[in-house]
């Protein structure tokens, strides 16, 4: 067994080099091939071979993309890619929630792209930290903006390149580890909340344990922020309570609305609380952050609700199941008749 995963893991890592022969030299390498092909290829290698042989495979892919191609900055580039999809393979083996994988790795993505970006500025000479190109953006769409508005937008720029990256090789991994059948049992209950995202995301929260973990690593770094000077220690610690702050408001601010809904009995309370919501946002933002957190965290910890819902979430997937295995089509899923089924 572990002579067909060596076999398996040297031809995909073979495979993932002819792409990159057939993309790169059309234009199209840096986009579809690196931020793409390489992650999604290397999670597959990582659920198919296990930890040990993606691993060397991921090496042999890198070894060649440098000596074959010539081109450091392509094998930099490559290196992340690869490093993402490894990430990727990782949190997917975990038998956990959804939003509780996207956390874990949008944080270790995060990590992995800033010690990257360190490398790069000795090898290359450029560096995601160079806020020049970012400034004369902000002031070009808000003229006269503040130093911590352009620092927001800056720090939230370098946040967006692993989520998105993550998000990318995190759904494309599920959905061809589902139909080539790797790690069937964990990869199908995954493909499954995917496929019926609608449906099921209402009951989707953070596992109660990650859930103390977000906020407890949004305090620690509200408490350390004061006292770095460190360049790439302060990006990591503000990107890192971005990420963190919006899963845990996200979390949070759909707890309070199913607190509201269980507590006055008026579903119809939810859509104002929604519109309230919004109003709060866009009129006085750091003050709502805060209120949800605080309000948030007090309900969490004085009712049952997560668990509740989780509950609930395997019912109703259960349910979705059983409407699939008798044959109800997906247009009948949207049926008025059949999602008062699926809600008894």
């Amino acid at each position: 067994m572990k002579t067909k995963h060596i076999t398996e893991g040297g031809i995909l890592s073979a495979l993932q080099i002819v792409l990159g022969l057939i993309l790169i030299p059309t234009g199209i390498g840096y986009s579809l091939y690196v931020e793409m092909i390489l992650p999604i290829t290397m999670a597959l290698i990582y659920l198919r071979c296990g930890r040990k042989i993606s691993m060397i495979a991921g090496f042999n892919t890198l070894l060649l993309v440098a000596f074959g191609f010539g081109n450091i900055g392509i094998a930099v580039y490559a290196f992340q890619g690869l490093g993402i999809g490894f990430l990727t393979g990782y949190v997917l083996e975990k038998n956990q929630g959804v939003q509780d994988d996207l956390i874990l790795e949008s944080l270790m993505g995060c990590l992995f792209v800033l010690i990257l970006d360190l490398l790069t500025a000795h090898i290359l000479g450029y560096s995601l930290l160079d806020d020049d190109g970012i400034t004369e953006m902000v002031l070009e769409m808000i003229p006269g903006a503040d130093a911590n508005i352009i620092q927001s937008v800056y720090y939230l720029s370098i946040a967006s390149v692993p989520v998105a990256a993550v998000l990318v090789s995190y759904i494309g991994t599920i959905v061809l580890g589902y139909r080539l059948g790797l790690r069937q049992t964990i990869i199908k209950e995954k493909y499954h909340f995917m496929k019926y995202y609608k449906e099921l995301v209402p009951f989707s929260y953070q596992g109660k344990r990650m859930a103390k973990y977000t906020l407890l690593g949004l305090i620690i770094n509200g408490m350390l922020w004061p006292y770095v000077s460190q360049s790439y220690l302060k990006a990591w610690i503000a990107c890192s309570s971005a990420i963190l702050a919006y899963f845990s408001l996200m979390d949070l601010s759909k707890l309070i609305g199913q607190f509201i809904v269980e507590r006055y009995k008026r579903p119809i309370l939810l859509l104002g609380y929604h519109f309230v919501l919004l109003y709060a946002f866009l009129n006085a933002f750091w003050w709502t952050c805060w209120s949800i957190l605080i309000i948030g965290t007090i309900i969490d910890l004085k009712t049952s609700i997560r668990e509740e819902q989780e509950k609930q979430l395997v019912y109703f997937s259960n349910q979705l199941k059983l409407l699939k295995k008798n044959g109800i089509r997906e247009k009948d899923k949207r049926n008025v008749h059949v999602r008062k089924v699926l809600i008894k």
